[in-house]
């Protein structure tokens, strides 16, 4: 059965819409990338050390988003949280690679991250 993907997350629509400038095929570049993560919503790499903030409901993973003008390694990454029973998943996040001096986003930017999502959901 697929995973249900929510969307409404303000800071992912944001990062969207900021790199809509940049990629312009990012929506469709999305919608295949979300047509997989239907499928296999664990395909992304884990994040690990999240699992004490998210406790045992959720697990954070990132995944590079193939474009179609920059491949895969050039293009945006997207952090996402699937609920553990594996029915829903919600993309938190689109950055890319150089908006960080890090490999991966900084420990306390992913702790805003996830406590923004969580009060948005309650």
């Amino acid at each position: 059965m697929p995973v249900r993907i929510d969307e409404s997350f303000p800071p992912f629509l944001k990062s969207l819409k900021r790199l809509r400038k940049k990629f312009r095929t990012i929506d469709s570049d999305m919608a295949l990338l979300f047509k997989v993560l239907a499928v296999e919503p664990s395909k992304g790499d884990l994040v690990a050390g999240m699992q004490s903030l998210l406790g045992g409901e959720q697990a954070l993973f990132k995944v590079r988003v193939k474009t179609v003008a920059h491949g895969r390694s050039g293009g945006p990454r997207l952090l996402y949280l699937v609920s553990v029973d594996g029915n829903a998943l919600f993309p938190l996040l689109l950055y890319l690679h150089q908006d960080y001096s890090t490999p991966d986003i900084p420990d306390g930017k992913l702790h805003e991250i996830v406590a923004d999502f969580r009060s948005y959901i309650s």
